[in-house]
């Protein structure tokens, strides 16, 4: 405690609150201040540098009184903390000895910004004085509930709690849709009976519903009325039945929904919104060459207490293909759930053949995805077919099975999806393959004596970090047995030319080779590059596992968590300390199992290479887009905008620049839809046209939104600009790095404000700003050609048993 402090002693010896208006603060001050002194009272948000000040009215000798008035402040939700401010540097909490002079327990409201807010003062463990500031609520206890002429919601109840009804001389109920300013009034009829109001409510839905029905959402609030002035209370309530009872459809394009609710608070408001499926899976098996689901499906808030209500059907999907099969269910009283009464018919047990399956077979592996479809009143809905409650594993099939088919075999396997939806993996290949894997592989694995790599990336891909890895190690190291593993159609083969080792995916020698081989590396997930599931091979198991990324870490977050494998990476490949750290504290990897190497494409960019007066625009995909609502996406819509800009076309056109738009691989079936919108300036790049790398080397500019192949481009010292128009959706959950440590470039939300960058960087001659190099410390811990080396030493470095 400084001399300052130890004199500088107070006593708050009145606190009085004003219902509706201010808190007035009376006390002394037992020291010897000088008039000459600036004391103020500070009003400081906790944990916010967020504050207000008071000035002090003198009474006396050393007594002061002060008034906050919260009506004329911007003071917000959260915890104040009130001091004594000295001169503008010193700051001393407000004490107060004798809890007495108030009644802590009064609350008051004021109005800031159009919004009321209730606050209330109180005494913290050391004697301070605080006030927390929350938005108001009063407490209505339903008692009756009924719709009237279909559109009509009445409730009656009371409204309890509340210390402002008795001094108040008018309620109204005011209805205001959310992130809009339309609102709405609606009767609330009461009496007065001592605290509390018996009142009736009335809401009719037709008058806040616009012409065309979409989804939407309203807060209700009760306006009281006092002195003039207008204060808003949200109304608190809980009732576990008030959508089912107040619930009305509404049948237009499709059907909707319109109902009260709770909120997550409890506090009342309206929604409208389409029909919501509940769907859930209580067991699953393969038996009998059958795949087998139980569980249940219904609409929520739509009785389904006949047999008869809906019409249902699983649908399997062949993914990346437009193959589908459909099976109908039948609608039976669930037995492994507990459901409620009106939705006791909503239970199936569907047992789908999967010889069926096999009929859309054309690859060595093809995965079908499920889903169950309901129809109601002529509306059909679809859901991937999933668990509520899972353990996702990577490599850990839930169950598997075998089966011949046209003379071959086919090896099925039941997974989760991230998400916890179900999906099916089926691996064709000869009974001469199978015979081989099952009887020759241990014997083959004692005998052989190898060291033999498999490398790759996905199965048809050879242009990441697995195809430069596997260059450099065939290029430096040939007598090595080192493997690439590729499909057969893959476009990416000439890439492979004239540096041998190439193995088909799913040939005999792709068998015999995963059972000798002990190191497997890969850019994405290892199994890629085995010819089945990881638990066919033991020495997969045993043996070494090296992931060298094909991105860095820290934006959307990924699936390579330690605990998401029974296998898990025995080398992990990150390029700088930060990342080494990330995957360390937050993926559950030990530091002897990652390697701060870079990633193996990096090295490719560092040498003298010719560009080309154009710029790259390469968006990344969207998970819950759609195909068959891909072009009424967001995500269609704001890159047809900019693509079709005349704006950014003239500017092309002026400066003889292309722009290479590079279509993500999951934007394949889409990509129909960008071409009219092209202009003669833009060059639309399907998958597997081009080599991503050579394009990245070539352009002089990149725009991307949330893609990694930024960091190439700082990696080569050119300018990026990201796009983010709809950066929360796409971060629902969560980044793994700050925004700012990991987006090096300038960020735009708006196609006018990005086309207005694009000209900047134009003339500025594509230059990078040096405050973007300052930043690459944190992204790369080296600069250089010597990745693969430090991969290859990483990799070669980890003792064998």
């Amino acid at each position: 405690m400084t001399a300052l402090e130890a004199s500088f002693t107070h006593i708050v010896h009145s606190v009085e609150m004003s219902k509706y208006s201010h808190l007035v603060i009376k006390g002394i001050i037992k020291s010897g201040v000088s008039y000459e002194d600036t004391i103020q009272l500070m009003v400081k948000k906790r944990k916010s540098k967020t504050f207000f000040t008071f000035s002090l009215k003198w009474l006396g000798s050393n007594c002061w009184e002060t008034t906050v008035d919260f009506h004329k402040t911007d003071i917000e939700k959260g915890t104040w903390d009130y001091y004594l401010l000295y001169n503008n540097e010193q700051k001393y909490r407000l004490k107060i000895e004798d809890e007495c002079i108030f009644e802590w327990n009064r609350i008051s409201v004021f109005n800031s910004k159009d919004v009321t807010y209730g606050y209330k003062c109180y005494i913290t463990q050391r004697d301070s004085l605080s006030t927390v500031v929350f938005r108001p609520s009063m407490e209505l206890i339903v008692q009756q509930r009924e719709i009237l002429n279909e559109r009509i919601v009445y409730l009656s109840g009371t409204i309890t709690g509340n210390d402002f009804v008795d001094s108040a001389s008018g309620f109204e109920l005011l209805i205001k849709e959310r992130d809009s300013d339309n609102q709405y009034e609606a009767p609330l009829y009461f009496e007065l009976e001592g605290n509390q109001i018996c009142a009736d409510l009335k809401i009719n839905y037709d008058d806040i519903l616009p012409e065309n029905i979409t989804n939407l959402r309203w807060d209700v609030y009760v306006r009281v009325k006092r002195n003039g002035t207008s204060y808003l209370f949200r109304i608190h309530l809980t009732d576990e039945t008030l959508e089912k009872d107040t619930c009305v459809e509404l049948q237009d394009d499709q059907v909707y929904q319109i109902r009260l609710y709770p909120t997550i608070k409890g506090n009342l408001s309206i929604k409208c919104t389409e029909l919501k499926m509940k769907r859930d899976i209580v067991s699953y098996s393969i038996e009998n060459q059958h795949v087998n689901f139980k569980g249940f499906a219904y609409f929520d808030l739509v009785k389904f207490d006949s047999p008869d209500k809906l019409e249902r059907f699983i649908k399997v999907k062949k993914r990346n293909s437009e193959k589908e099969m459909s099976f109908p269910i039948c609608n039976l009283e669930p037995e492994e759930a507990s459901i409620e009464d009106d939705y006791r018919f909503s239970g199936f047990n569907v047992s789908i053949p999967l010889k069926k399956l096999t009929a859309m077979m054309e690859n060595e592996l093809d995965i079908y995805d499920f889903s169950i479809c309901l129809v109601y009143r002529n509306q059909e809905k679809e859901r991937n077919l999933g668990c509520e409650e899972y353990s996702y594993f990577v490599d850990s099939p839930l169950v598997s099975d075998l089966l011949r088919y046209r003379l071959k075999m086919v090896r099925t396997f039941l997974l989760f999806t991230p998400g916890g939806n179900l999906k099916l993996e089926a691996y064709t290949y000869s009974f001469c393959k199978m015979m081989y894997m099952k009887y020759r592989q241990a014997r083959v694995k004692k005998s052989s004596g190898k060291d033999v790599w498999l490398i790759g990336e996905r199965p048809d891909t050879a242009q990441d970090t697995g195809y430069h890895f596997f260059k450099f190690c065939r290029e430096h190291y040939p007598k090595k047995d080192i493997y690439y593993v590729i499909t057969a159609d893959s476009p990416d083969r000439k890439n492979l030319r004239g540096l041998g080792n190439v193995i088909t995916f799913g040939s005999l020698k792709h068998f015999k080779l995963a059972a000798t081989a002990y190191t497997f590396i890969g850019s994405h997930d290892l199994e890629y590059i085995l010819p089945t599931k990881a638990i066919d091979w033991p020495n997969y198991q045993e043996g070494q596992r090296v992931f060298l990324q094909h991105g860095i870490l820290g934006r959307k977050k990924v699936n390579y968590h330690k605990k998401y494998y029974k296998y898990p990476f025995t080398v992990f490949c990150v390029s700088s300390k930060p990342e080494f750290n990330l995957v360390t504290e937050e993926m559950g990897y030990n530091s002897e199992e990652v390697k701060i190497t870079g990633l193996s494409r990096f090295d490719q960019l560092m040498g003298k290479h010719e560009t080309e007066r154009s710029i790259l625009l390469i968006p990344t995909w969207r998970d819950w887009v759609k195909e068959d609502t891909f072009i009424d996406s967001e995500y269609f819509n704001r890159y047809k905008e900019l693509l079709n800009d005349s704006r950014l076309n003239h500017l092309l056109e002026k400066h003889d620049i292309r722009l290479d738009f590079y279509v993500h691989y999951r934007m394949q079936p889409s990509v129909h839809h960008f071409y009219e919108w092209a202009s003669a300036n833009t060059n639309i790049v399907e998958f597997g046209q081009s080599d991503v790398q050579e394009l990245l080397i070539r352009n002089k500019l990149l725009i991307t939104d949330y893609s990694s192949v930024s960091f190439d481009f700082n990696y080569m010292r050119k300018p990026v600009l990201f796009y983010h128009f709809d950066f929360d959706q796409f971060f629902k959950n969560g980044l793994l790095r700050p925004a700012n440590k990991t987006f090096l470039g300038e960020t735009y939300t708006d196609k006018n404000s990005l086309i207005d960058a694009i000209e900047m960087n134009i003339e500025n001659d594509f230059k990078e700003k040096s405050a973007i190099k300052k930043k690459k410390e944190t992204i790369f811990s080296n600069i250089d050609e010597n990745n693969r080396e430090r991969i290859f030493d990483a990799i070669t470095n980890v003792n064998r048993p």
